[in-house]
């Protein structure tokens, strides 16, 4: 993909893993202390670009697109629900991340990279969390508002035809979308060009409430990361996760270490940016095993 590498100054190799579903597209950069991304929905890997240029210097960088997701393939065949991309996501770090890692997630990428966390907390470093959850959202009016739209035969057609979730509420997630540049936009439209290849963003919203009972049983495992060393850095401006999912990781953690983003909405990777690097460097320094 040399066009798109070049245009949205996404730079690093192309990697793939397979499997039987088809190719997981990778980042995997740098060396040193692993750092894992992931990332939520509709976003792919380029959302955490700048950490990655950051932090490769002296931390191998590793972030991949889950399947339906960035510059990996977008199958038929596959379900797409959060479970799915949990347990694909737990074969990746079982073949390619053999030593102890920090855990570094948003949106969707909480509940994903939480629950292998939950299962192997002896491999996890830290954990860094941005706008995120591993709870069942079943008794929040929006949440469920917006999972029976993408549920039903209207948003389904929306979503997959129309690019609903793509064009018009991801910028609604932004604090400001006014400063997001027309490059950067098109960057998180790319990978959604056609119907089929809009699956994975379609899945996403109705398992708000279809894979509520997975999520639930994620929340069942939290104290399996009571001792982690954590910290979460969230945007205020975000309109869905509001500041009772922020106050509630306090129920997960024993001592996290919180910065509030006042200007920065739900897509906190991206709009907090280099603010959000020393900080993260810090946390990371103090937390790894490795020293």
């Amino acid at each position: 993909m040399p066009d798109i590498r070049d245009t949205y100054q996404f730079i690093w190799q192309e990697r793939f893993y397979s499997m039987p579903y088809g190719r997981l597209h990778y980042v995997d950069e740098g060396n040193g202390t692993s750092l894992l991304f992931l990332h939520g929905n509709p976003t792919w890997s380029f959302m955490y670009r700048r950490f990655i240029q950051a932090f490769s210097d002296r931390h191998r960088c590793i972030a991949p697109d889950y399947l339906g997701f960035g510059l990996s393939d977008k199958p038929r065949t596959f379900h797409y629900r959060p479970e799915d991309h949990a347990d694909i996501i737990s074969q990746f770090i079982y073949d390619k991340i053999r030593d102890s890692f920090t855990l570094i997630v948003h949106d969707w990428g909480g509940p994903v990279g939480l629950s292998y966390a939950a299962q192997h907390p002896e491999k996890i470093d830290g954990i860094i969390i941005f706008n995120s959850w591993m709870w069942s959202l079943a008794s929040i009016p929006r949440f469920k508002l917006l999972s029976a739209l993408h549920s039903g035969w209207l948003g389904r057609f929306l979503t997959r035809r129309l690019n609903l979730f793509v064009k018009y509420i991801l910028p609604v997630g932004f604090a400001r979308y006014s400063r997001v540049s027309p490059d950067i936009r098109s960057a998180y439209r790319h990978p959604f060009q056609d119907p089929q290849s809009r699956a994975g963003v379609r899945a996403f919203p109705e398992a708000l409430m279809g894979s509520d009972a997975w999520l639930r049983s994620l929340w069942d495992m939290r104290s399996n990361l009571s001792d982690i060393p954590a910290l979460i850095l969230w945007g205020m401006q975000d309109r869905a996760f509001r500041i009772a999912q922020l106050e509630k990781w306090s129920q997960v953690f024993d001592t996290p270490v919180i910065h509030r983003l006042p200007d920065v909405g739900h897509y906190a990777p991206e709009e907090s940016g280099e603010s959000a690097i020393d900080i993260m460097d810090k946390f990371i320094r103090r937390s790894n095993k490795g020293g």
